[in-house]
């Protein structure tokens, strides 16, 4: 077993690369010089800013992509029966490195006043949790359109040509690792945000059947050059009903009906399968390319929608205990639940109780949804 020089943390939910390699000993001045940094980081962390903590979320991911790198090659090398001593001595080198940042941001989330609440819940570890903490100033942002905005999950926001970002890239990235994180603990039975997220796009998807995202998906091709040959633009201008590929449900069906009657048919029984199998999807292709247009969303489009839709979520409960926790009263409403109520905007989904999520409602609250946790 490759010693990464900390113990495995049940709640670390950052993107891992597990690799299986040969064990690799490392020096005991390797060894003590990592303690020695690892002593004079968690101190430096103690007394200086958020700047540092950035800095290391920074570090910790920079790392995890050249230790994933690292990995591939390593896998490669193997395959083709080439010397990968070095990789893989790299990438054993980067895990202890990246477990030392992770502890140190463990230890800096524990002296925050949100922290404890953020690591609480199941999808968070050290890592996005101190990203969060140090990205955001509850200072700055009296409600959690402030957040959503700094973000980049404000949708009436826009970044436009030759203008300077108008939102945290950093926090912006953050926050899709978050939004992945729930993705992937939708069945832990702790897990809140993974299963409403699940909730959500149920519900999406639904919408989307129905035809109630049409005109976002005009206006979308209207705004955006998508190639026609790509599937997106099938699905953005309706084509994809009339394509074998995307409405394969049809296609199949078509195809399963004609090759019975063909089959009933002794003029063409005779001729083979081989003839009465073409013969069968050369019309399902015909008759699919009568289809009426019908513009809907992709599915990676309803996937990430559902996804900011959860992670909005999350925010606007952190925003709600951290607005708590430090000025020691409640936050003000959202916008639209105190401003729209007559427009249906009434609903709130009330955050978990405790540090580990409620289980309680989660198809009735994910479905009547309110505007200030909608996604894009």
């Amino acid at each position: 077993m490759i010693d990464t020089g900390q113990e495995p943390n049940d709640n670390d939910n950052e993107e891992e690369e597990p690799f299986s390699e040969t064990v690799i000993i490392q020096t005991p001045e390797l060894r003590a010089s990592l303690r020695a940094l690892t002593k004079d980081m968690r101190a430096a962390l103690r007394l200086k800013s958020a700047d540092e903590a950035r800095f290391l979320v920074d570090t910790y991911y920079m790392m995890q992509r050249q230790r994933i790198r690292a990995s591939h090659q390593a896998r490669a090398c193997a395959t083709d029966q080439e010397p990968a001593a070095v990789l893989t001595w790299l990438m054993v080198q980067s895990t202890v490195l990246e477990n030392f940042i992770k502890s140190i941001l463990d230890q800096y989330t524990k002296t925050h006043p949100i922290g404890p609440w953020l690591r609480g819940i199941t999808g968070i570890g050290p890592v996005i949790a101190a990203g969060l903490v140090a990205n955001i100033k509850i200072e700055k942002a009296p409600t959690v359109g402030h957040i959503w905005s700094y973000a980049g999950l404000n949708p009436t926001v826009t970044w436009g040509k030759g203008e300077s970002c108008p939102w945290n890239r950093s926090l912006k990235t953050l926050c899709w690792k978050l939004g992945e994180s729930f993705v992937k603990h939708q069945n832990n039975d702790k897990d809140m945000y993974g299963r409403y997220y699940l909730k959500r796009r149920k519900i999406e998807e639904r919408k989307n059947a129905a035809g109630e995202f049409a005109d976002l998906a005009a206006a979308t091709l209207a705004a955006k050059n998508i190639s026609k040959k790509t599937d997106a633009y099938k699905w953005y201008s309706g084509e994809w009903t009339r394509s074998k590929t995307l409405n394969k449900t049809l296609y199949e069906s078509l195809v399963a009906d004609k090759l019975a009657e063909l089959r009933c048919d002794q003029g063409y029984s005779s001729a083979g399968e081989e003839v009465v199998q073409t013969l069968a999807e050369e019309y399902a292709i015909a008759f699919l390319k009568t289809q009426p247009l019908r513009p809907m969303l992709p599915p990676a489009r309803i996937y990430a929608r559902s996804k900011r839709w959860a992670v909005k979520l999350f925010l606007s409960h952190m925003h709600g205990e951290w607005y708590r926790t430090h000025y020691g009263e409640e936050p003000p409403l959202p916008y639209p639940i105190a401003f729209m109520a007559d427009m249906g905007h009434s609903h709130f989904i009330a955050p978990p109780p405790t540090s580990r999520a409620s289980e309680e409602n989660l198809d009735d609250e994910a479905s009547r949804t309110t505007e200030e946790n909608r996604a894009p």
